[in-house]
């Protein structure tokens, strides 16, 4: 499937806890959820995975360092980092203590 178009409003999540699943946005019917940036601070060594609420990885397994960030944007609208599946909800998963943000858009199809 091609990058979903510029649609949608723009919605910004703080990204916080321990190493644990944190609900993003949950499923829309008939819509795909569409992340156009994100940073994820680790606060120990560990492991983060942006997936769809059924489980299936959308970046691969991020290693986090005990310092330093991993942060990604789109600069283009049309150009999505990564989605999900048409009515599948975004989660993170993590195993470490990590804080951040994940800017995405929901998108009809």
């Amino acid at each position: 499937m091609a990058a979903p178009g510029v649609l949608g409003t723009r919605k910004t999540v703080k990204l916080a806890g321990g190493a644990a699943t944190q609900a993003i946005e949950s499923a829309v019917a008939g819509k795909m959820i569409v992340v156009d940036a994100f940073c994820v601070s680790p606060g120990a060594a560990g492991t983060a995975d942006f997936q769809g609420t059924s489980g299936t990885s959308l970046t691969g397994t991020l290693t986090l360092g005990t310092t330093g960030a991993i942060s990604l944007s789109s600069t283009q609208g049309n150009s999505p980092l990564f989605w999900t599946a048409i009515g599948e909800g975004l989660q993170v998963v993590t195993t470490a203590a990590a804080a951040g943000f994940v800017t995405y858009r929901i998108v009809p199809v």
